[in-house]
């Protein structure tokens, strides 16, 4: 199942894990997944909550659940595994 982009917000930490923002953003324009980015890195002040919560960066949350994900998704298993808890 493809991610829907108004359920889904790519989170992310330009500044304290490049590496890993870059890779799961060439994964995401691979597929091209065009999700709502938040960069903790330079989130606005009411995005901050979402960035200090998670234990991980990168990570995908779903909106309409408010669950979290985190890790690289480099796979069509991950992105299918995800893809269902937008259900």
């Amino acid at each position: 199942m493809r991610l829907d982009k108004n359920q889904w917000v790519f989170v992310c930490d330009t500044e304290n894990a490049p590496s890993e923002t870059l890779l799961q953003q060439e994964h995401l324009r691979t597929r091209g997944l065009d999700l709502m980015t938040i960069d903790c890195a330079n989130a606005p002040p009411n995005a901050n909550v979402v960035c200090t919560q998670l234990p991980a960066l990168p990570a995908f949350c779903n909106l309409q659940t408010r669950n979290c994900y985190p890790g690289v998704c480099d796979t069509e298993a991950h992105f299918e595994d995800l893809g269902e808890k937008q259900q």
